[in-house]
């Protein structure tokens, strides 16, 4: 997605993002935000005893969320 934006970015004559981590960060907005699950889970049907749940805002488990191109996009060129 990164490389697609930055596609965009350099046909209108903008730089590329680089260094990603404050932008995302400050766009938060422009994912979707998981706030059911968890990454304890094992092979089969065996939860592990340890592992994080996912929660509003980031968590371990999800990060920042699923990315929403569109929004991303729209924020990058803003």
């Amino acid at each position: 997605m990164i490389s697609l934006i930055n596609d965009v970015r350099k046909q209108a004559g903008r730089p590329a993002l680089g260094f990603l981590n404050p932008f995302l960060y400050q766009n938060a907005d422009a994912f979707t935000d998981i706030v059911k699950g968890t990454n304890a889970i094992g092979r089969g049907s065996v939860p592990l005893p340890f592992g994080f749940a996912a929660a509003r805002g980031w968590d371990a488990a999800t990060g920042l969320g699923t990315p929403v191109f569109s929004k991303l996009l729209e924020v990058a060129m803003a």
